[in-house]
């Protein structure tokens, strides 16, 4: 049974990470679409034959809660609020008008899986993505989810 999504979520692109790879994030000033993170914190394969999709493409996966569709996908009970894997997510809400043609939505990163022959793992109507380093001045808000179902605003400052 598909996963509700947090009202807070829904209508925007947001970026999920541990909180130790938030830290990271804002100490570096960038999301990175390969950042030196341990192999457990990655979504899907540590080699360059198994990457996901937008990782394989040289992206940043994001998730775009702006559509209909992507409130309903089977996967997100690994993700929202918080993955399974870790004790807390951050979810950095991204200012998407700053990134320009750098930003794929989750219907152009379809389009492009699609005739790139569909063999990588890609959460379509789902998953967006950044053909560039994200600056961390376009992270417009954070929420930090938590294992009980918890979704708190937050500020940059509790990461320094």
């Amino acid at each position: 049974m598909p996963k509700r999504i947090p009202h807070k979520l829904k209508g925007k692109v947001w970026h999920s990470t541990s909180f130790d790879n938030a830290v990271k994030i804002i100490k570096s000033g960038s999301i990175l679409s390969n950042p030196n993170i341990s192999t457990e914190d990655k979504w899907g394969g540590n080699s360059e034959t198994d990457y996901p999709f937008v990782k394989s493409i040289g992206g940043i996966s994001l998730f775009d809660f702006r559509l209909p569709e992507s409130h309903s996908s089977e996967l997100l009970y690994r993700w929202v609020p918080c993955q399974v894997k870790f004790s807390k997510t951050v979810w950095f809400e991204i200012d998407t008008s700053k990134l320009h043609s750098c930003f794929l939505s989750a219907e152009d990163t379809l389009v492009k899986w699609e005739k790139a022959g569909m063999t990588r793992n890609y959460m379509p109507y789902l998953e967006a993505s950044c053909i560039s380093p994200i600056d961390t001045q376009y992270i417009k808000s954070i929420l930090i989810g938590d294992q009980n179902g918890g979704l708190v605003s937050e500020h940059l400052s509790i990461f320094v």
